[in-house]
């Protein structure tokens, strides 16, 4: 039975929308002085975190704080009617993450007055800076939050830890992750052809796509062209022509299968997930939306390292998929004249030649 004071521990929340503004890989050293296994190494990270804390009475804090993850899903109730999550993949999340909240407050040079037992005080205005972040210690730490917000954990993160350009010794090297546009085209394939992802991400359909322009035809499309609201944007002509064009996706919107659970996700090639609220998770509560998020970008991320280790010929997809494409706009009576451009760069990134591929035919 709960006491009282576990009946009052608030329910686990996070402020704004969930945005994965950073993803960064974390790995642990190999020399002589961090010859520890990974539990200790764990430990001696958690005590490296400064903890939430003003410099000087009254003033302002600054530091990290635990947000609850495991406190809250210990009165998650997994056998509910419309619970979302499953215990055994999201007890194991968190009992391997570090979950804080980093704070950095700030005088705004402003005078707050208020009112207290009919009496007026006033002080200097105080506002308040904070981002999440999720770290499955030692492997992958998402930061949840604005970039400026972002920027400002992540340096705490960097200075408790001393890691300065990779120059002082700590224990940690911390790279930035970001999608790599041949991996998001790639994306683009799967859902083409109906295949999953990986065994933990099924995609149900594509929704929005941005392409990057090349220099030589900014003049038809501009410098970046995104298509959004079609029932599968890789049926749009535009998007059809960009590809064929050379042009990869630096960012894709998609609705995705985790788990048995839809969630949409706005991916960008520079590393930045926005998980929206709509379809399934529309309802559910902050604790299932961030569990599922982090779930999300974590096998996504996974998907990405076995990708990057796929021999050529999978890895980049065939250019068999420029005819697919090709077609998919002659179906719609456009005629696209590219040149072969996507074609030379998936047979150079292949190690093939045009002549293997010269069965193709795009009249």
């Amino acid at each position: 039975m709960q006491s009282a004071a576990e009946d009052e521990k608030p329910d686990f929340s996070y402020s704004g929308q969930l945005l994965f503004n950073g993803i960064y890989t974390s790995t642990l050293k190999e020399s002589p002085s961090n010859d520890l296994n990974q539990q200790d190494a764990k430990e001696r990270i958690r005590a490296q975190i400064p903890e939430l804390a003003a410099s000087t009475s009254g003033g302002p804090q600054s530091g990290f704080r635990h947000i609850g993850f495991s406190e809250a899903l210990e009165r998650y109730d997994f056998n509910a009617e419309n619970a979302k999550l499953s215990e055994p993949i999201h007890s194991k999340i968190v009992s391997d993450m570090l979950d804080l909240e980093y704070v950095k407050e700030e005088f705004t040079g402003k005078t707050l007055v208020l009112t207290e037992d009919n009496q007026r005080i006033s002080g200097e205005e105080i506002e308040e800076h904070s981002a999440y972040l999720y770290w499955n210690l030692t492997s992958l730490l998402l930061v949840h939050g604005a970039k400026p917000d972002r920027e400002r954990a992540m340096k705490a993160i960097y200075h408790a830890l001393g890691i300065t350009n990779d120059k002082i010794e700590s224990l940690l090297s911390i790279k930035p992750v970001d999608f790599d546009p041949w991996f998001l085209f790639w994306l683009i394939y799967q859902n083409n052809n109906s295949n999953p992802i990986s065994k933990d991400i099924g995609i149900f359909r594509i929704q929005n796509i941005q392409l990057k322009q090349q220099a030589d035809i900014r003049d038809t499309f501009g410098d970046k062209t995104r298509v959004t609201g079609s029932t599968d944007a890789v049926e749009s002509v535009q998007v059809i022509a960009g590809l064929l064009h050379g042009m990869l996706p630096i960012g894709l919107e998609a609705k995705f299968d985790i788990g048995g659970e839809y969630l949409i996700a706005d991916i960008s090639a520079s590393g930045r997930i926005h998980i929206r609220a709509e379809e399934a998770i529309s309802a559910a509560s902050k604790l299932e939306r961030a569990l599922l998020g982090i779930q999300f970008v974590q096998n996504l991320v996974q998907a990405q390292q076995r990708w990057e280790y796929f021999d050529p010929d999978k890895k980049f997809v065939s250019p068999e998929f420029s005819k697919t494409l090709y077609d998919n706009a002659k179906d719609q009576n456009v005629s696209i004249d590219f040149d072969k451009e996507l074609v030379r760069k998936q047979v150079a990134k292949r190690k093939e030649s045009l002549d293997d591929w010269k069965h193709l035919d795009f009249s």
